[in-house]
């Protein structure tokens, strides 16, 4: 999906690149993580333990990475493809000396964006404003892992799961440009307007809550990035 759309932009795109500037950007951020259905669904689980376990985790703040292509016309339209890995995680579990109890949830996120950037001081070459809108198409994972251990007997099991999701992620990007380099500082709010229900992979099974309710991914939250950028072309 994500070779198919980078193909057809550089297609439709390549003509405009001799009569505006074409640039490579990589942001490292960090990014809240809404996942309240998945929430809900850990807090239910907990009825499930013979004993009283603990909530260490539960889908944190973490790291995502993000790298995109842009074309910009006109000084100040800039619009592109860009292609964002992220991931959180959650963790229930109990343990004493004659044994142990363990639920994990690591969910992974690819993200296929189109960003688009009015830039609002065109005219200046060393600073640069942007409001910025990214439509993008979101494919999720997640593995849920059961672990117990009862003296020197063990239990493992793990169910994978997938869905797909869309997002819509305004944002407010400055950058500082040095000749042809550019230092970026993004921040924004990434929002889920369509929320994917949680397959089971291989299978028409899917993860559900105590009340029989589908349980759904929801990555909407803030995001936080800097990163860097080189322009070719242009004035």
């Amino acid at each position: 999906m994500m070779r198919t759309g980078f193909v057809l932009l550089v297609v439709l795109c390549w003509p405009l690149v001799g009569h505006g500037q074409f640039s490579l950007t990589f942001h490292t951020g960090y990014g809240s993580y809404n996942q309240t259905e998945l929430k809900d669904f850990q807090k239910e689980l907990l009825d499930d333990y013979p004993v009283t376990p603990k909530i260490t985790e539960s889908f944190p703040s973490y790291w995502n990475y993000n790298g995109a292509v842009r074309f910009t016309l006109q000084r100040e339209y800039t619009f592109g493809l860009s292609a964002e890995y992220g991931s959180s995680a959650a963790r229930t579990s109990y343990k004493d000396y004659s044994g142990e109890i363990r639920t994990d949830m690591l969910a992974h996120y690819i993200a296929v964006g189109f960003p688009f950037d009015l830039c609002l001081n065109p005219s200046n070459t060393a600073w640069q404003f942007n409001l910025q809108l990214t439509p993008a198409m979101v494919y999720s994972t997640m593995t849920l892992s059961f672990h117990s251990q009862l003296g020197t007997q063990k239990d493992d099991k793990a169910y994978d799961f997938k869905s797909g999701n869309m997002s819509l992620q305004p944002a407010f990007n400055v950058t500082r440009r040095i000749g042809a380099l550019g230092v970026n500082v993004l921040a924004g709010y990434n929002v889920t307007v369509i929320k994917g229900d949680l397959l089971l992979k291989h299978s028409d099974s899917f993860l559900q809550n105590d009340a029989g309710d589908k349980v759904r991914m929801d990555w909407s939250g803030m995001r936080l990035a800097v990163g860097v950028s080189y322009t070719f072309g242009g004035d």
